[in-house]
């Protein structure tokens, strides 16, 4: 349940058990990058999120922060297109 909307009923609330939605956000690099770069660049990112001023907009926007790994967010991304892509064929949803 959000902070920011707390009455507002959830979905397992509307008798809809199990439906999970949300919005997620990340940093995108070219495929291949140094590893060196992508470290630094993880870094600061990660900095960037905990820098109180910062963490304490995004909360106060809403945020969930969460501040992992390059190989956790890949774990994370394809578990996400995964549950997405069922949802797709069982609901038999096309782009028309």
């Amino acid at each position: 349940r959000s902070p920011l909307l707390p009455e507002v009923p959830t979905m397992d609330e509307l008798g809809l058990k199990g439906v999970t939605v949300y919005s997620w956000q990340a940093f995108a690099a070219p495929k291949g990058l140094p590893a060196d770069i992508k470290a630094r660049l993880h870094d600061a990112l990660v900095a960037g999120l905990n820098d109180p001023a910062v963490k304490a907009k995004l909360l106060d926007l809403g945020f969930e922060i969460v501040a992992n790994t390059p190989d956790q967010f890949a774990a994370f991304q394809a578990s996400e297109f995964a549950r997405w892509k069922k949802v797709i064929e069982v609901g038999k949803i096309t782009a028309d």
